[in-house]
């Protein structure tokens, strides 16, 4: 049983769960193979079960990179909804390129027609406030603390301001050991954690609620000292935390 990070009185997950659904998704033929190819370290269909993506959502995939998450997005949200598939210049410029084409010749030929590739940078999203229904963060909320000069007032506070009113916010991440705050995050040469309360306590600041977090990724034989490029953590076997944030609020339907 998982319990709440900042409420340990209450559970928020007891299990993982992989709905029908999603698991559908997952086993879409078309997927990238060097993306399909993590699934089992990655475990997409009970990550994205726990969060819940709405057909018809419109979703921002932050820093998605090669697109693991995308492809299957994609179907989740159907013909109705909309992913947009987000890079930074840093991204798109560390990023190999050979990685980059596949993902990007699936949402450009209209493959994934309910897909578009965009840019921008962390502090000023491409978006209107409140337009995008839901967003997930996967291993990329560390790197806003090499990325970004001010990745909490700017970074953090941008994502709220595109996220609308009633709006879930995904996070995954490389846990970093406790009370270490950004230490393993500011250094682009580091290991690349991140201390989940200090993270957690950041997205509150700016204005997120907490909502739930799972143990779906968990890895207790991780001591959390070593980057997941480590030849050890090869292959998604860091222990990572999952969490799910709101926008406080309500949705304003177009009739009123």
């Amino acid at each position: 049983m998982t319990i709440s990070l900042l409420s340990p009185i209450a559970p928020a997950h007891a299990e993982a769960t992989c709905e029908p659904d999603v698991q559908n998704a997952v086993e879409e033929p078309g997927r990238i193979e060097t993306n399909s190819n993590r699934d089992e370290g990655r475990r997409p269909c009970e990550v994205l079960s726990f969060f819940g993506v709405e057909p018809g959502a419109v979703h921002l995939e932050l820093l998605a990179a090669q697109g693991y998450y995308t492809e299957i997005l994609s179907v989740l949200v159907g013909r109705e909804g909309r992913v947009y598939h987000h890079n930074n210049a840093l991204v798109l410029q560390l990023t190999p390129p050979d990685q980059l084409v596949p993902i990007r010749n699936r949402i450009e030929s209209g493959e994934l027609s309910n897909a578009e590739w965009i840019e921008g940078e962390l502090e000023a999203l491409p978006f209107a406030n409140g337009s995008v229904d839901s967003i997930s963060a996967i291993l990329s909320l560390h790197d806003y603390y090499w990325m970004s000069r001010r990745p909490e007032s700017s970074g953090f506070a941008e994502l709220f301001r595109i996220l609308r009113p009633g709006g879930r916010l995904l996070v995954v991440d490389h846990s970093a050991q406790p009370e270490t705050t950004v230490s393993a995050a500011v250094d682009q040469n580091g290991i690349h954690r991140i201390d989940q309360r200090y993270l957690t306590e950041r997205l509150l600041d700016v204005g997120f609620v907490f909502e739930a977090e799972s143990d779906i990724l968990r890895n207790p034989a991780d001591d959390r000292s070593k980057p997941f490029f480590d030849r050890s953590m090869w292959r998604d076997r860091t222990d990572r935390f999952v969490m799910i944030f709101g926008k406080p609020g309500e949705q304003t339907s177009d009739e009123d």
